[in-house]
Formats: C-alpha cells, structure tokens, sequence
C-alpha cells in the first residue's frame, strides 16, 4: 500500500513527464506491478482496515452492557441475571492471635 504522496508523484511522472511504468518504479523504488496499478486506479483510496478484535474477548460483553444506559438494555441482558463475580484480588482474614 502505498501514501497519498506517493499515488501524487506517480500520477505527475505518468501524466507530466511521460515516463512508462518501469522508469517511474525505478524512480521510486517500487515493484513495477505496484505502479501499474496505480497508474490504471483513477483516484487514491485508502485500503480498508479489518475490524480489531477486543482484547477482552468474550468478557467484554457485561462490561458493553454496563456502559449503556439501563434503560437500553433489553430485558435479557440486564444486569442482575449474570452472576456474581468473585473477587479478583486476595482476601483478608483476620489471624487468630
């Protein structure tokens, strides 16, 4: 993929200097293939990004759900049908003495 710059100078040496699709590549430092297709492409466009998955994964749904207004959620998805969770962190007792 390359940048909005790099689509510009390949479209000025094309269209402005005439030069052919290897001569522009070696100017460049690209795959000759690379610039014959943005030679044929009539206007820059990004290549679409892939959706990222939660780092969470699964568990980030009840904490989705928490961010809504309660009000949103549908009557499945509220809140006091999950379970209790259980601590994460270490209990405390008291030692006997």
């Amino acid at each position: 993929m390359i940048d909005y710059e790099t689509f510009c100078k390949i479209r000025a040496y094309r269209e402005n200097q005439g030069l052919k699709v290897a001569q522009i590549a070696r100017a460049l430092a690209l795959h000759p293939c690379t610039v014959a297709k943005w030679v044929r492409t009539p206007q820059y466009r990004r290549q679409p990004t892939a959706p990222r998955r939660s780092k969470l994964g699964d568990r980030a749904r009840p904490y989705r759900l928490l961010a809504r207004p309660l009000g949103a959620l549908h009557h499945r998805d509220r809140c006091d049908q999950y379970p209790r969770r259980r601590s994460l962190g270490r209990t405390t007792q008291k030692r006997a003495q």
